[in-house]
């Protein structure tokens, strides 16, 4: 298969690996998927608050120009399942004309909602329910609903007083030696008020 390569979709999003085939739409969305990489090897519709990001990939055709590429991920729904519509990224961008399969996405990291900026790749994703939208010259084209649930319990050692806020949830107790310790005595660590907080 030929690859095709253009200029990633900005916001809280990233170049992501394209890939391209033939096609005889003159324009169109062919799939839309999320991955836990930008080559979209690794599919899945599940994440977790400490994953480094979700993919949103687009599979388009674009062989006419002045196409327009519109991307959102949307919040459908919190952590406790009560339904929301929440619109954090919002991304648009004309692709080059070519007269094949052509590949984008984009990277979604969570967004600060006092700066609009993307959050960094050790901040939490927050939990929920989400849909990512593709829309080609404003007709809605394909979706992927995908979830991000909050973190098992950490594989290894918990320091005291580490942050846990936003990654694990409120008032989660975990091994403070890691989730599969067999230790004889191993003490809990409590997340509370976004700290880890271990017995003594």
């Amino acid at each position: 298969m030929e690859r095709i390569r253009w200029p990633a979709l900005v916001a809280a999003a990233a170049l992501l690996a394209p890939t391209a085939a033939a096609c005889s739409k003159t324009a169109g969305i062919e799939d839309v998927f999320t991955a836990l990489d930008g080559d979209g090897m690794r599919r899945r519709g599940r994440f977790t608050t400490d994953s480094k990001a979700v993919h949103c990939i687009i599979e388009f055709s674009a062989s006419r120009p002045g196409a327009t590429l519109e991307v959102l991920i949307r919040q459908i729904a919190l952590p406790n399942g009560e339904p929301t519509n929440r619109v954090l990224v919002s991304v648009e961008q004309m692709p080059p004309r070519a007269n094949r399969l052509q590949a984008t996405g984009v990277q979604f990291r969570g967004t600060d909602e006092t700066t609009g900026e993307p959050a960094g790749d050790e901040e939490p994703i927050p939990a929920g329910t989400y849909r990512c939208e593709a829309r080609l010259d404003g007709e809605l084209g394909g979706l992927a609903e995908f979830r991000v649930d909050f973190a098992d319990c950490p594989p290894a050692l918990i320091p005291d007083n580490t942050r846990c806020g936003g990654f694990y949830d409120p008032n989660k107790r975990c091994k403070k030696y890691g989730v599969t310790s067999t230790a004889a005595v191993d003490r809990l660590c409590t997340c509370t008020s976004g700290t880890w907080i271990c017995d003594k």
